[in-house]
């Protein structure tokens, strides 16, 4: 019985300690938001935040992380030759996470101590790509396919932070759209490698 309350109040304690960061990350630099703010804020003690955290920006990196864990497992579902000639569903997905509170992203992914939250879904992405044989194996020049495929990664995580800022107009769908248009491998009709 206690073990459960003490799970409860675990939960409880992070989510209060990211309510708190989530509010003060649209109020100040993300940078410049200290535990005391935190705090302050959930209105819990020192010692709650570090037994979960171990700095401010740690509540940052571990949403990051789980938002990357949720992909990736939605990623493992899927065929990698599917996602490389249409990236839209995973594309779409992203679009959904990123949207539900988009003022919140685009500030932790502004942050310049930010743990690289679209460089980690970019690797996300490569990484499942190249750790499929069947689909590496398909294409005649690894090589070749490799450096197409970093590219393609780099630009989709250019386009989507140049989105965040507002320097590319429209919605996500429309964002991914234009991604996907620019996907080298993309099944077209009659389409042989």
């Amino acid at each position: 019985m206690g073990e459960k309350a003490e799970y409860r109040n675990a939960i409880r304690s992070r989510t209060l300690i990211r309510g708190a960061f989530a509010e003060l990350i649209n109020e100040k630099d993300a940078g410049k938001i200290t535990v005391t703010d935190i705090v302050r804020r959930a209105d819990i003690n020192r010692g709650t935040f570090y037994a979960h955290y171990g700095d401010p920006m740690d509540v940052a990196r571990q949403i990051e992380d789980e938002i990357v864990e949720k992909l990736g497992d939605r990623i493992e579902n899927c065929l990698a030759k599917d996602l490389i000639e249409n990236p839209m569903p995973i594309l779409l997905e992203v679009g959904q996470i990123l949207e539900g509170d988009f003022a919140f992203y685009r500030l932790l992914i502004s942050a310049p101590t930010s743990g690289g939250f679209l460089k980690k879904i970019r690797n996300l992405f490569v990484d499942r790509m190249m750790n499929d044989q069947r689909t590496f194996a398909r294409y005649r020049n690894r090589k070749k396919f490799f450096a197409n495929l970093t590219f393609f990664a780099g630009g989709m995580e250019a386009i989507l932070e140049n989105w965040f800022y507002g320097k590319i107009e429209g919605s996500f769908n429309e964002v991914a759209a234009m991604i996907c248009d620019l996907n080298p491998y993309r099944k077209k009709t009659g389409d042989s490698r």
